[in-house]
This record gives C-alpha cells, sequence and structure tokens, in this order.
C-alpha cells in the first residue's frame, strides 16, 4: 500500500476558496499524528510523526530486494522518461 499526501499548495489553494481548516498549516498536525514514519519520523521532526498508528516507510532504490515486478516497472519507467528519485514526498516542504 502506498500513502503520498496531497501538496501543501492544494491544501492552501482549497482554504482559499472556502475551505476553512483545510490549509496546509491546518491539516499537518493531523498527518503527524496518524504516522509512525520510520524513515523520517523521530519524533521531533517538523514534517512527519514518530508516534502514530500508521508506520510509513520507503522502499529505497539502493535495495530493491523487497520490491514488487510493478514497483520496479513504474520506478525503470520513470527513470528512462527522466524523472528524478524524490526521497520524501510527503515532506510538505513549499
Amino acid at each position: 500500500m502506498q500513502t503520498i499526501r496531497g501538496t501543501p499548495e492544494d491544501f492552501d489553494a482549497w482554504e482559499s476558496m472556502g475551505c476553512t481548516g483545510w490549509g496546509a498549516d491546518d491539516v499537518l498536525p493531523f498527518f503527524k499524528k496518524f504516522e509512525t514514519d520510520l524513515d523520517f519520523g523521530s519524533g521531533t521532526s517538523e514534517n512527519h510523526g514518530g508516534n502514530g498508528p500508521f508506520p510509513i516507510q520507503r522502499l529505497p532504490a539502493s535495495d530493491r530486494s523487497k520490491w514488487g515486478p510493478v514497483d520496479a516497472a513504474f520506478y525503470d519507467a520513470a527513470m528512462r522518461m527522466g524523472w528524478a528519485e524524490v526521497p520524501d514526498h510527503n515532506s510538505f516542504e513549499r
């Protein structure tokens, strides 16, 4: 299963259209609360939680032994198209 957050710009746009409480700064605490990010969430991370009920972990490109065939094919296709590897899609940095 995968988890990828919406972008901060999307949340801020929703708030600017009237969705009060849906800005990036409003939703980030909830993302942090529900996750234990095993790669970036030491509990002191600005963008990731360390004590939530859902473990989050990335499969590193350097060790593809745990990847499924669809993951590997998707990654290979993205690399062939010139996309760069992004270590943390959920960083919430603007």
